[in-house]
C-alpha cells in the first residue's frame, strides 16, 4: 500500500528528516485510541469510570470488527488478510465510533452502546470504501470518513434517540457538568491528542513526502491554534460538532478547492499519488496528466456530500432503533452516572 514517491518536497533537495515508519503511526494512534480519547471523556463530575471504560470497551471491540468489515471490501482470493497496516486501518476506524460516543455520552445504556458501535461501523467502513475506492477522493487524515462521518451520525442519532421524548423538567441534569478534577483528567487525555495527532493524520500516508507533508501541517497547525484558545471561548459539551464536525466539513470544503488548483509543477510525480482521481486507475500511478484537476475536486466534493448523507441517514436510523426496550435505554435520573454500570468505592 505505502510507496516511494519519485520525489520528496519538490525542488528542495535536502535529505528527509521526517521518515515514514510504519511502528511510529501505529504507536502514536494507539496512544490517542486507547488513552487520549479515553481521558478526554472523564470530564463529566460522575463518569469518569464510565468514560475510560466504555472507551477501552468500544475501541478493543471495533478493532476487531472493523478488520473485517474493511476486509469484505477489499477481499482477494476470499481472503481477509491481517497485517500491521489492516491493524492500523481498523484502529483509525474505531475513532470514528469513540466521536460519536462524545455525541452520546452519558445518555445511553451499555447495550445502546454496543448497537449502535456495531451498526456504525458498517456504515462507516461502507462510506470509506465508496469516497476512496468508487470516487477516489483523497482524505488521508480522515476529515471525511472519520471526524466528519463520526461527528454527524453521533449528532444524528442523539436526535433520534431525544425526538418525540417528553421533557419532563426544565432543569439541567445537575451530574452533566465538570468538576476540577474531571476537568484534570479531561485535560491529560487532550495532551495525549495533541501530541500524537500528527501519527493520526501520517498513518495512512503513501510516501515519504506525503508523510513530511501530513506531519509538518499537523504539528504548525496545531501550534498555530493552540494560543488562540483563550480567544475562542466556545462552549460544546464534549467537543463534538466544534472539534470534529465543522473542522471536518470544512476540511472536505478546501480540499475540493485544492484538488482543483493541484498541478505537477507542485506535487510533481506525486501528483497522483495524492490525489488519486488524477492518476486515471488508481493511486500508484505516475501519470500525471490522465485526468484534469476537475475530475479530483469533484470526487473531493462527492465524498464530503456522501458522508454527511450516509452519516446522518444512518446515525438517524441507528438512533431510533436503539431506543428499543430490548436495549435499556437509560431513565434520566440514570444519566451521566458512573453508579449504573460500574461497583464504586465508598
Amino acid at each position: 500500500m505505502h510507496q516511494e514517491a519519485t520525489s520528496t518536497f519538490r525542488d528542495h533537495k535536502f535529505r528527509p528528516v521526517f521518515l515514514y515508519t510504519l511502528n511510529s503511526g501505529f504507536e502514536g494512534t494507539h496512544v490517542m485510541i486507547f488513552i487520549g480519547f479515553g481521558f478526554l471523556m472523564t470530564f463529566l463530575k460522575k463518569y469518569s469510570y464510565s468514560g475510560v471504560g466504555f472507551n477501552l470497551f468500544l475501541a478493543a471491540l471495533i478493532i476487531q470488527w472493523a478488520l473485517l468489515c474493511q476486509s469484505w471490501y477489499h477481499m482477494e482470493d476470499k481472503l481477509i488478510y491481517i497485517t500491521k497496516m489492516t491493524i492500523l486501518e481498523a484502529d483509525i476506524m474505531a475513532a470514528t465510533i469513540l466521536i460519536t460516543f462524545g455525541a452520546l455520552l452519558g445518555i445511553t445504556s451499555v447495550n445502546q452502546l454496543l448497537f449502535i458501535a456495531i451498526i456504525e461501523t458498517v456504515f462507516a467502513c461502507f462510506n470509506l470504501w465508496l469516497i476512496t475506492s468508487k470516487f477516489k477522493a483523497t482524505d488521508v487524515g480522515g476529515s471525511l470518513a472519520i471526524h466528519t462521518f463520526g461527528a454527524y451520525f453521533g449528532l444524528a442519532a442523539s436526535w433520534a434517540m431525544a425526538y418525540g421524548r417528553k421533557k419532563k423538567s426544565d432543569q439541567p441534569n445537575q451530574l452533566n457538568k465538570p468538576i476540577y478534577s474531571s476537568d484534570m483528567t479531561a485535560m491529560l487525555g487532550t495532551l495525549f491528542l495533541w501530541i500524537y495527532w500528527p501519527s493520526f493524520n501520517s498513518g495512512l500516508t503513501h510516501s515519504n513526502a506525503e508523510y513530511q507533508r501530513a506531519v509538518i501541517n499537523t504539528y504548525l497547525s496545531l501550534a498555530a491554534a493552540t494560543p488562540t484558545l483563550t480567544e475562542s471561548s466556545i462552549i460544546d459539551t464534549c467537543g463534538v460538532h466544534n472539534l470534529h464536525g465543522m473542522p471536518g466539513v470544512y476540511s472536505g470544503l478546501l480540499s475540493i478547492m485544492f484538488a482543483y488548483m493541484a498541478t505537477a509543477d507542485v506535487y510533481g510525480d506525486e501528483l497522483s499519488v495524492v490525489f488519486p482521481a488524477l492518476s486515471g486507475g488508481g493511486g500508484n500511478s505516475s501519470n500525471a496528466t490522465a485526468a484534469p484537476s476537475s475530475d479530483q475536486a469533484l470526487a473531493q466534493f462527492e465524498g464530503l456530500v456522501a458522508t454527511l448523507v450516509i452519516a446522518i441517514i444512518g446515525g438517524i436510523i441507528t438512533g431510533a432503533l436503539s431506543k428499543i426496550a430490548i436495549f435499556v435505554p437509560l431513565k434520566e435520573p440514570e444519566k451521566y452516572n458512573d453508579a449504573v454500570d460500574w461497583e464504586l468505592p465508598k
